[in-house]
């Protein structure tokens, strides 16, 4: 049911609050600014927080979290089953989910909580006690998005943006890195059409100062990708100094990397809001997609690029393809370097 307007309540009357979002690392540290928003508005409240098993290394050291919850999906209904009953047996006061699949459906359903709140696209929705529409045809960032679902059943919560905490250890042993001037690109993703060309990023690489480094990031998956970069730009003829840090890094590793760099390149993917959650200085490449759908960038200096011509086939999907539909990829194809910002020598 939508919820009406006039029946939310104050999270300073809360005790125990349960946050989820299980699916991908982006959307994973974009809901950070629910716990952010919540802890603002009441500091002594109980944050919990449940996640895909595999992201849980972004959250070590978070000061604003009582328990971190994991979802193993690799035995995905028998964890499930194992963690409504733990979660049941916790007596949250409310639960927020920022996912809208039916698996967290039944994880809010069952949790005994007092308020339940979601997004009118999980199928279980029907029985959560507030609802908020969830559209990409408004232009709102996905952060805004979550907003709301604070916004519907809560008067008291003021907005946020999404934030990650790297430990001190995690600084200390990427110290040998952050001692010299550096930017990092992150040129890989796991959809094609999302993907800027290798033979772009060199000749982005082209307009780089001498004097930079430059550290290429992502994870295993991604040393491929990041190899053959290098090959080209060797071939290209370029001296800058590149070294492949793609698999060799935590989460939390690459964030901060970012946040010391004097500029972070990317694709549209998870590493946009791992330089987001710290403020790191960011250039995002729009290739299928477009910044309309709400997963843009969100730190002070963060802007991005992408092709000047008007393609009425773009975007051509709300994530991306494994390849263009139309086989030309004019939409990464027609992005020039020189609309990219080039820190100064």
């Amino acid at each position: 049911m939508l919820a009406s307007p006039n029946s939310n309540s104050s999270v300073k009357l809360l005790k125990k609050v349960l946050v989820i979002q299980t699916a991908f690392m982006g959307d994973c540290i974009l809901a950070t600014a629910l716990l952010e928003s919540l802890h603002a508005a009441n500091p002594d409240l109980e944050l919990h927080f449940l996640i895909n098993e595999q992201h849980k290394a972004l959250f070590t050291g978070h000061p604003y979290l009582t328990k971190l919850w994991t979802w193993d999906k690799k035995n995905k209904y028998k964890n499930l089953y194992r963690l409504i009953k733990l979660i049941r047996a916790e007596r949250f006061c409310a639960v927020i989910n920022a996912q809208r699949f039916a698996a967290t459906g039944l994880i809010t359903l069952f949790s005994g909580a007092a308020i339940k709140v979601g997004f009118d696209k999980n199928p279980l929705s029907g029985y959560f006690d507030f609802v908020v529409p969830h559209t990409f045809e408004n232009g709102l960032h996905e952060v805004a998005r979550n907003h709301m679902l604070l916004d519907t059943a809560f008067s008291d919560c003021p907005p946020a943006k999404p934030r990650l905490y790297p430990t001190e250890s995690v600084r200390t042993d990427l110290e040998q890195y952050t001692r010299c001037a550096y930017i990092t690109i992150s040129p890989m993703s796991v959809w094609p059409t999302k993907t800027y060309p290798i033979s772009k990023w060199v000749d982005l690489l082209k307009e780089i100062p001498a004097n930079y480094k430059v550290y290429l990031l992502g994870g295993p998956a991604d040393v491929e990708g990041c190899t053959q970069l290098v090959e080209e730009a060797k071939q290209a003829g370029l001296s800058l100094t590149i070294e492949i840090m793609a698999g060799k890094l935590s989460f939390q590793g690459s964030a901060v990397l970012m946040e010391s760099a004097a500029m972070n390149y990317m694709n549209d993917s998870g590493p946009v809001h791992l330089a987001s959650a710290v403020n790191a200085p960011q250039v995002l490449v729009y290739c299928s997609t477009t910044p309309f759908l709400g997963f843009g960038p969100l730190s002070d200096n963060g802007v991005f690029v992408e092709t000047e011509e008007v393609l009425p086939c773009r975007p051509c999907g709300i994530t991306g393809k494994k390849e263009c539909p139309l086989q030309h990829f004019n939409c990464a194809i027609g992005i020039k370097t020189s609309q990219f910002p080039i820190p100064l020598a």
